[in-house]
């Protein structure tokens, strides 16, 4: 009787610390406030590989729509995360797919 209570304590405590196992849980991540270009640029080619057909006014809109979605940029006011709005996003993502083309001709000139 004593060996089984004892088996007992000692199995629920074995599975008390197995559930306490494993990655902890920490703060949400709201959203990306700096290197926005870098991470916008790797948007960028992504979406280009897996683009290539359509047309690319569509594809910079829709690529702004998609990361307004998903609220992966902003700001922080007042300690609070602000997503970007469609606007601004769409504005980064133009200047920054333009840079990328013009560097991509000129690459190109080069040779």
């Amino acid at each position: 009787m004593l060996k089984n209570a004892i088996r007992e304590i000692q199995q629920s405590n074995t599975e008390i610390v197995k559930e306490a196992r494993g990655r902890k849980a920490g703060a949400q991540i709201p959203g990306i406030i700096s290197n926005n270009e870098g991470v916008i640029k790797a948007l960028i080619e992504s979406y280009i590989l897996d683009a290539k057909e359509q047309n690319i006014k569509t594809c910079k809109d829709s690529l702004a729509r998609y990361i307004e979605e998903k609220k992966l940029f902003g700001k922080i006011r007042n300690g609070v995360f602000k997503p970007l709005v469609f606007s601004t996003i769409r504005t980064y993502v133009n200047e920054i797919w333009n840079k990328m083309e013009r560097k991509k001709k000129n690459q190109e000139g080069k040779r």
